[in-house]
């Protein structure tokens, strides 16, 4: 598959992303203009296991996993979405 314009300087971002503050990159990545949607590619084992933890928390599928990016982004920045 090949990888769009934006993905590719997304991927080089990232890939020095050691170079840039945690604000530097937001502001970097906001020019891009992010919609809110993408495809995830997952096996159907995690698949499955996802969606059985969503049923037990009463959640959609997509409810769990932006819940997981959220709660993951919080650990990782301290900053809550």
């Amino acid at each position: 598959m090949r990888m769009s314009k934006k993905e590719k300087l997304i991927a080089r971002l990232l890939a020095m992303s050691s170079d840039f503050h945690y604000d530097e990159m937001v502001k970097l990545l906001d020019y891009f203009g992010f919609k809110g949607s993408f495809n995830v590619r997952l096996s159907p084992k995690l698949h499955q296991r996802a969606a059985l933890l969503a049923m037990e928390d009463k959640m959609s599928l997509n409810n769990f996993v932006a819940e997981s990016i959220r709660e993951r982004i919080f650990r990782e920045t301290g900053n809550p979405i």
